[in-house]
């Protein structure tokens, strides 16, 4: 009888570790999953901040076009035109602007079409007061901006029987990148 008494005992024993036991695993089980979700977000956001500090390392250049003129200087066989822009590196590191050309795209009147590269060159023109141009080569450093204007020369003699197309202003950096604005128009101003 002792025995069958025992037995009962150690079988409800049984019986509730069982339950707790499964209680218990359960609780550890979603612990388990709960901390891995959180781990899974600490990961993905490590990742996004990681993925944002490459993209700053990486070298970069926006160019936004301000201003458009143009002017003949009095006495000169040639036009001037003028761009005022806004430079801007986002990168972490530092750069140079080492050129920029205003690409003319003009119709001949056999009709051939070409294009005239005019690097930027201030020496010999005279530039309206209002406008301050930026000397090349011109520093550009890191998470910096540079606003200023980019002189351009045109001989009549090349474009004065010709129909212009487009004007293209490409700006070249020391990191190999260049990055091009397009005006529409040039707004003429009296030199």
């Amino acid at each position: 009888m002792l025995a069958v008494e025992l037995h009962k005992a150690t079988s409800n024993i049984s019986g509730i570790w069982n339950t707790w036991g499964v209680v218990v695993a359960l609780i550890v089980s979603a612990a388990t999953g709960l901390a891995t979700i959180s781990q899974g977000r600490s990961a993905r956001e490590a990742l996004r901040l990681a993925r944002e500090q490459d993209e700053r390392s990486r070298a970069r250049l926006n160019v936004e076009l301000k201003d458009a003129i143009r002017w003949i200087p009095a006495n000169e066989s040639h036009r001037c035109f003028g761009v005022h822009v806004l430079v801007v590196n986002p990168a972490d590191s530092s750069g140079t602007l080492v050129a920029t050309e205003l690409h003319v795209s003009y119709r001949m009147v056999n009709g051939s079409l070409l294009t005239l590269k005019v690097p930027h060159d201030v020496r010999g023109v005279a530039v309206p007061e209002q406008i301050s141009p930026i000397t090349l080569p011109a520093s550009l450093s890191s998470n910096g901006a540079l606003d200023g204007w980019f002189i351009f020369q045109v001989p009549d003699s090349i474009i004065k029987q010709a129909q212009i197309e487009g004007y293209i202003v490409t700006v070249y950096d020391s990191r190999d990148i260049s990055r091009t604005v397009q005006p529409s128009t040039f707004r003429r101003i009296e030199a």
